[in-house]
């Protein structure tokens, strides 16, 4: 029998450690500082609920990286069940903490205009440096959709970027 509180135990400090960089994953899955806290939130919650599986785990920071993709997935289901309005509120910014928030944009708009899935891949390879099989591994697809995922995302922001820098050059 374990003593009162030895669940727990670690939890504080791995929140203390990894909210940072967890926020900041969580902001390029959402695109906005508010969803992404809300996911944070929610992640850390379900992290806490399994925290002897979590620190069981061989990486337990990727772990719970597996949980935010997946609780965001999962939210991204619910929220098509919900109803349209008539206004819409106002988006948010692009964070100035981002590191291309002041030199691209575009960049930031591209990305968060890709489908939640493609968005998904992108972060996890490129801002993760997650290798195919371990983005098919945390998302529960195959490496065959990793890659087609990762085609058609940067086809769109290439594409995107391009349309976008032909604007601004007036062409």
């Amino acid at each position: 029998m374990e003593a009162p509180g030895q669940r727990w135990a670690g939890v504080d400090e791995f929140i203390r450690l990894r909210a940072p960089a967890l926020f900041r994953y969580c902001l390029f899955l959402t695109g906005d500082e508010h969803e992404a806290a809300d996911l944070l939130q929610d992640s850390l919650i379900r992290a806490g609920l399994h925290w002897p599986k979590v620190q069981a785990a061989d990486n337990p920071d990727a772990y719970v990286r597996t949980i935010v993709v997946r609780t965001h997935l999962n939210s991204l289901r619910r929220w098509r069940r919900e109803r349209a309005v008539a206004t819409l509120p106002d988006v948010a910014g692009i964070p100035a903490d981002l590191p291309f928030a002041d030199g691209d944009a575009d960049v930031w708009q591209a990305l968060r205009e890709l489908a939640p899935r493609q968005r998904a891949v992108v972060v996890l390879r490129f801002y993760e440096q997650l290798t195919e099989a371990e983005i098919a591994e945390a998302l529960g697809i195959t490496i065959g959709t990793v890659k087609s995922q990762l085609f058609k995302a940067i086809a769109t922001l290439r594409a995107r970027l391009a349309a976008s820098r032909k604007e601004v050059d007036g062409v």
